[in-house]
């Protein structure tokens, strides 16, 4: 599970579903609150929990991105994460809490 890790400025670090380790970092996660007005504080477990346990993963729209879905993490239905990955492994780029259903198209 994440962990905060100070030494490297990192939120945390988990490993997706198709095992290549994803980083949450100390300046990704302050952007994510700032432009979600603080709607994901204290949520950042939360938000690598969703990496860690997609339900849906599904391409992004930059192709070295994907976006993980988790149920019923946070405030909302959804919670999406979308993940940069270089090789084996990536970086959570941004996170944001939906009501909706994930899409069907681009499903992995």
């Amino acid at each position: 599970m994440a962990r905060h890790d100070s030494s490297t400025k990192t939120v945390g670090t988990v490993t997706d579903k198709a095992g290549r380790s994803v980083m949450l970092t100390l300046d990704r996660w302050e952007n994510i609150l700032r432009k979600r007005l603080g709607r994901l504080d204290g949520l950042e477990l939360a938000v690598m929990s969703a990496v860690e346990n997609a339900e849906v993963t599904r391409r992004g729209n930059v192709p070295v991105r994907e976006v993980h879905y988790a149920r019923d993490l946070g405030r909302s239905r959804w919670m999406a994460v979308v993940v940069a990955y270089a090789g084996s492994t990536g970086t959570v780029i941004t996170a944001y809490p939906t009501r909706d259903e994930p899409p069907m198209e681009g499903r992995l």
